[in-house]
C-alpha cells in the first residue's frame, strides 16, 4: 500500500476550493479541504498533514492558523489573486501561489517546501507572522 502525501487547502470559495482539490489530487496527493480557519485547525491538529495552501483573501484570522501551523511544523503557502499578499509572501519568505492557480505552480511550491522554523509572532508581519 502506497500512502499519500496529504495536503490542506483553506479556501472559503467553493469553486476555487474544487480546483485546487482537483489538480492536487489529479498529482497523487490526497486534500482535505476546509471553508473556515477553525476547521483548517481542526485538520492540523488531527491529521497528519505534509502541506497546507491557505487563502489569503479568505477573510479568516491568518495570524493565529499561520502560527499554529509552525508549531506544528506543517509547511504552507500563501494562495491569493491579492498583489498586496504576494510582496506580502516575498517579504517575509512564504512561498506564494496566485490564482488563478496551475498544477506547474503548485508542484513548484511543493518541491521547495520546507519545514518552517518556530518563531514569535510579530505584529508587522501581514498575517501576524515572523516568516
Amino acid at each position: 500500500m502506497v500512502l499519500r502525501r496529504t495536503i490542506l487547502v483553506l479556501e472559503d470559495e467553493p469553486a476555487v476550493a474544487t480546483e485546487l482539490e482537483t489538480l492536487l489530487e489529479d498529482q497523487g496527493f490526497a486534500v482535505v479541504a476546509a471553508k473556515t480557519a477553525a476547521t483548517a485547525r481542526f485538520f492540523i491538529e488531527r491529521s497528519s498533514l505534509h502541506f497546507a495552501f491557505i487563502d489569503y483573501g479568505s477573510g479568516q484570522s491568518l495570524a493565529y492558523l499561520t502560527q499554529f501551523l509552525a508549531q506544528s511544523q506543517t509547511p504552507f503557502a500563501i494562495c491569493s489573486s491579492d498583489a498586496r499578499a504576494r510582496d506580502a509572501a516575498s517579504k517575509s519568505g512564504v512561498p506564494f501561489v496566485g490564482k488563478p492557480v496551475s498544477a506547474t505552480d503548485l508542484l513548484s511550491v511543493l518541491r521547495i517546501a520546507r519545514r518552517p522554523p518556530h518563531f514569535p509572532p510579530r505584529r508587522d508581519a501581514p498575517w501576524g507572522m515572523a516568516l
